[in-house]
């Protein structure tokens, strides 16, 4: 069951490389990616307080949410929120889950942070300099109640290639026979000196070095997803799909009104997604629906309703800014 789902088709995405090294039969780690309607890449690397099969069995329910939630374009905010209602629901008390999730957005050069008790998030640039690090600045999933449980999402822009690096506390921990720990700064070294496209297998064959042979005191995880620079490209609406619908489209209309108090706690665009995709023509169209409904939304809610000036994105920092002001 475990092994099936580290296997999810997610994890073969061609952006990234990832490792699961268990300290015990069971690992308490948890590695997991989906592509979103609008093509963004969601990942989550996630470590249950101790290890062994009683963390195996605290953070697996969480896959089922996060598949779910990645699929239907959540907001990682949303996905974040529900992770942890979920495990504060049945996990004992003093066990919690610490995770990181991400959305990299590769059309619009933007990443989205959540990291909640892991190690630094680290962006590393073509010559492994590190452009980016989002510490932990959030509690593990599980430990508060919902309705004290912060959801604020980091948000950047990148205009350069580079690499985004996940990993637990297993990794930085990880001790060699005279007890010393491999810690942040040796990832960072070891990370940056290794080429573009080999900094997993690096990080894995260093770890392992430092291990010199024995098991690690914690599961070891790390993740390391491509962030490329690629011309945003306009929707290019075809044919082809539509000649395999077997039912032609027929007239319809949807109308939905929310007020100010539901546009506080409702994803409208997943929620309006869900409606049209149970119209069979539109099934095929369901990515090209997410950005056109995504894009005028957020228009109207930060433009028309906020009256937000978007000009400030072009700034420096300049969505974490648009962020705050939203």
């Amino acid at each position: 069951m475990v092994g099936r789902l580290l296997a999810a088709d997610g994890l073969r995405d061609p952006m990234l490389r990832w490792l699961n090294i268990p300290a015990d039969s069971f690992s308490g780690d948890l590695v997991c990616a989906a592509r979103g309607p609008d093509d963004a890449l969601y990942a989550m690397l996630a470590d249950a307080s101790g290890h062994g099969l009683a963390a195996a069995l605290s953070a697996l329910p969480l896959t089922q949410v996060f598949y779910a939630m990645a699929a239907k374009g959540f907001p990682i905010d949303t996905i974040a929120s529900e992770l942890n209602r979920k495990l504060k629901s049945f996990l004992p008390s003093g066990h919690f889950v610490a995770a990181s999730l991400v959305a990299l957005d590769v059309r619009n050069q933007t990443i989205e942070v959540w990291n909640g008790g892991n190690p630094d998030i680290l962006l590393l640039d073509h010559d492994g300099r590190v452009a980016g690090r989002w510490p932990s600045r959030h509690l593990p999933l599980g430990v508060l109640p919902p309705d004290q449980f912060d959801t604020a999402v980091e948000t950047v822009e990148y205009d350069q290639p580079g690499e985004l690096a996940l990993f637990s506390d297993g990794i930085v921990e990880a001790e060699n026979p005279a007890g010393e720990m491999l810690g942040l700064a040796g990832i960072e070294a070891l990370l940056g000196a290794a080429p573009e496209g080999q900094r997993l297998a690096a990080l894995k064959t260093a770890v392992l070095r430092h291990l010199a042979g024995r098991p690690g005191h914690d599961d070891l995880s790390a993740l390391v997803i491509q962030a490329p620079i690629e011309r945003r490209q306009a929707l290019r609406l075809t044919r082809a799909a539509a000649d395999n619908v077997a039912e032609p489209a027929t007239d319809w209309r949807l109308e939905l009104s929310w007020g100010a108090s539901e546009l506080r706690t409702v994803d409208v665009v997943p929620a309006v997604l869900g409606f049209m995709n149970q119209i069979q023509a539109l099934k095929p169209y369901q990515g090209q629906l997410f950005l056109v409904l995504s894009e005028l939304f957020n228009n109207a809610l930060d433009q028309g309703l906020l009256r937000l000036d978007s000009r400030v994105k072009n700034k420096t920092s300049g969505f974490q800014q648009f962020g705050l002001e939203k």
